[in-house]
């Protein structure tokens, strides 16, 4: 018998920001389904969480201060939340090629 897999289903990434966030939501096989900005809002936070497939894992940058709010409605909408430390975000942006970004 298989054993169920431990992978989320997708992964909603948030680039935490003061008065928006920028959402990248990936699933299992890299497809980037959604791209976008998200205000800091509880009811726009919501619909985006909502939106998200069943087994999401919410990965965020911060989640104290201006990431709080994302991280609790995460979690109230049923969903897994991590966060990337700086150190780690900025080593995993070496990654890419021509991404000088890092913030």
């Amino acid at each position: 018998m298989k054993a169920p897999s431990t992978r989320p289903a997708a992964v909603l990434g948030l680039d935490v920001g003061k008065s928006s966030h920028w959402a990248c939501l990936v699933d299992r096989d890299g497809e980037v389904l959604a791209s976008a900005p998200v205000r800091n809002r509880e009811a726009e936070l919501d619909a985006l969480f909502a939106s998200a497939p069943a087994g999401t894992l919410v990965v965020v940058d911060q989640f104290r201060n201006i990431g709080s709010l994302a991280v609790r409605r995460a979690r109230a909408a049923g969903l897994g939340v991590a966060h990337l430390p700086g150190l780690a975000a900025s080593r995993a942006a070496g990654l890419f090629a021509g991404e000088a970004k890092t913030d």
